[in-house]
């Protein structure tokens, strides 16, 4: 069962890779409103005198990209019933078709300010996965006919694929593209920030970090390729692809695993790991202010749980239309059971795994933070950069902002996205503060809240805070 669950996890990461970009713009802007922007820059703490984060919902944050929509997927039939149109969906693909999705819980938070000086403590639970699927590979396994060609992830000759008398359409994906990343880990961040003047304020957080589940590949190269007369799937790999994994054993209840659950691996495994966050914020004048971020700069060390895949040289040919006729859902669920059970044994045979438990480090995806706002009285309009760096590849993004605040009771605002090459997202923030209890909300995408089947990205970052007491250095101009 584990091997067949090692096929599978590696035939997808043939086609995983590229990481498309979602940030928190708006909570950025709401800066020293709300507690939780400090997480975005350590350098933004309330202007109160301590706060405390509502136990497990003083942050929520989900964010989900997609190359698709639920309505490309899903086609509704003459009775109004949603069916899987796989047909529809071959059809309105994109050369590559993301996914990127990631949960942040805040379990407890703590703030204080004494005088200049702002200390912080806050544990979080945090999952992030992404992935790429070129349309090529998707299309080859809906279709099953050949017109695909041949897919090029690196050197595919040396593979022996060459093109069938110019028919075949030969299309290369860049190394980038290689790549599966999916790690859970728990975060327990310390936060000190300074007031160093009356202009200037700077923050720094360092969190110690234990990781829990862990997929990441190294060194996938291979090729797909059908041969146009005889609609076959190929599949080729060279020597040394890997799949590193840390916490699945303990996930599935391997017998190979040294913990009797995985319950008892998150508490007792030893997979720590560190990372630092820098901020700055400078008061120009009484209308300008800018800031800076760079956020996650660590790692996590792999070493218990763990179990390195890798993979000897691989031939494996498939017909097509045997892969078509199984999808079809043809000759009752049985013999589909069946058929898929015969390709697994014969996919299990084919793979070569080696399996070792030598340690391994990962890094987080970086990201960084640069924004000027312009504020006359209850008004402010900006503009926001921001980056991710990971696995060599940088993503940058930007909006503008505009916001409107009623004293300490409000701030509201919208801002207008650039990433992933488009301009649509379109984001809102809402704080209120109720007394002690300030309610908040952010999205930076609307429209995918709003319009759920069409959307392809929605995030929304809500949460509970308790604020106490006046700001210390106001207290003192007083």
């Amino acid at each position: 069962m584990k091997r067949i669950l090692f096929v599978i996890i590696f035939l997808t990461s043939i086609s995983l890779g590229d990481l498309y970009a979602q940030y928190d713009f708006s909570l950025y802007d709401l800066g020293n409103f709300t507690p939780q922007a400090n997480g975005l820059n350590p350098s933004f703490f309330p202007e109160k005198r301590f706060y405390i984060g509502f136990p497990a919902v003083s942050s929520v944050n989900l964010s989900m990209t997609n190359g698709f929509s639920f309505n490309q997927f899903f086609r509704k039939n003459d009775q109004g019933e949603f069916v899987i149109d796989l047909n529809y969906l071959a059809d309105n693909l994109a050369e590559n078709n993301y996914l990127r999705n990631s949960i942040e819980l805040e379990v407890f938070s703590f703030g204080y300010q004494v005088k200049k000086n702002f200390f912080n403590i806050g544990l979080k639970a945090r999952f992030q996965n992404d992935f790429d699927m070129p349309d090529g590979i998707i299309n080859e396994i809906l279709d099953g006919n050949g017109n695909i060609g041949l897919v090029e992830f690196e050197g595919l000759s040396q593979h022996g694929f060459q093109p069938d008398d110019g028919k075949s359409d030969l299309r290369e994906i860049g190394s980038e593209s290689l790549q599966i990343n999916s790690i859970t880990f728990a975060e327990v961040g310390l936060g000190y920030g300074r007031k160093v003047n009356d202009r200037l304020t700077l923050g720094v957080k360092v969190k110690f970090l234990k990781g829990m589940v862990n997929v990441e590949s190294n060194n996938l190269q291979g090729a797909l390729a059908t041969n146009l007369s005889e609609s076959r799937l190929s599949i080729s790999t060279d020597a040394g692809a890997e799949l590193k994994t840390t916490g699945v054993m303990a996930l599935i209840n391997d017998d190979n695993s040294n913990y009797s659950n995985f319950f008892d691996y998150a508490i007792k495994n030893k997979n720590y790991g560190f990372a630092f966050d820098f901020g700055a914020s400078y008061q120009v004048n009484d209308y300008l202010h800018v800031s800076g971020s760079i956020i996650d700069l660590g790692f996590i060390h792999w070493k218990d749980d763990v179990e390195n895949h890798q993979v000897n040289q691989i031939n494996y040919t498939l017909d097509g239309n045997e892969f078509s006729d199984i999808l079809s859902f043809e000759g009752g669920e049985d013999k589909i059971e069946d058929r898929l059970e015969d390709e697994l044994d014969v996919l299990d045979s084919t793979f070569r795994v080696k399996a070792i438990d030598r340690s391994y480090r990962s890094t987080l995806a970086s990201k960084m933070y640069l924004n000027g706002t312009f504020t006359l009285e209850r008004h402010s309009v900006g503009l926001t950069f921001a980056g991710t760096y990971n696995q060599n590849d940088f993503n940058p993004g930007f909006s503008l902002l505009y916001f409107y605040q009623i004293n300490e009771l409000l701030k509201a605002g919208g801002t207008v996205g650039y990433v992933n090459e488009g301009i649509h997202n379109v984001g809102i923030a809402v704080a209120l503060n109720l007394g002690p209890v300030q309610l908040y909300t952010t999205t930076d995408n609307l429209f995918g809240i709003v319009n759920v089947n069409n959307a392809k990205s929605a995030n929304v970052h809500f949460g509970i805070n308790l604020l106490f007491g006046k700001d210390p250095n106001k207290e003192d101009d007083e």
